[in-house]
């Protein structure tokens, strides 16, 4: 019995450790442009943020409760809020170098408009924040599995 004890406290710290990574996350850049600086997952969409954070403290307090079949819920939960915006991030990054092309190609030639945004886009970096926050997600679901292995194995014995 003392080996179920350590993987329940093993499942808890994954479970909690994950829900903390999502809270940093949403404060932690998800991007870096030059200039502008980094742009946090809460810069970004303020709503999402607050449902993260909310999503992420209620399950430490799943984790807590061993109650690791809502984890399923909630672990899934955040992984599509988080893939979602950053795939929006990432196709807003896109979408301001076609729209600085047009604006820069009224005044210059394409060929000097084209290496201009590229440069500039070139610079812009995935910072660690989307890492935080992809694998935040991903430890609570990772609970989740433990959890439902761990709960066959009591079925078949």
């Amino acid at each position: 019995t003392s080996n179920k004890e350590e993987s329940m406290s093993f499942k808890q710290i994954i479970g909690i450790i994950g829900s903390l990574l999502l809270i940093l996350g949403v404060f932690i850049p998800l991007v870096k442009i030059p200039i502008v600086g980094g742009i946090t997952f809460y810069d970004n969409s303020k709503l999402e943020a607050i449902i993260v954070i909310a999503i992420a403290v209620i399950s430490i307090f799943l984790v807590v409760a061993k109650r690791y079949i809502l984890l399923w819920v909630s672990g899934f939960a955040l992984l599509a809020v988080v893939s979602i915006r950053g795939i929006q991030t990432i196709q807003k990054l896109y979408s301001a170098k076609s729209t600085a092309e047009k604006i820069f190609g009224e005044k210059l030639t394409a060929k000097i408009t084209s290496k201009v945004t590229n440069i500039a886009i070139g610079h812009v970096h995935i910072s660690w924040g989307l890492i935080f926050l992809i694998v935040g997600a991903l430890l609570i679901i990772l609970c989740a599995v433990l959890a439902t292995k761990d709960r066959k194995k009591g079925l078949e014995t």
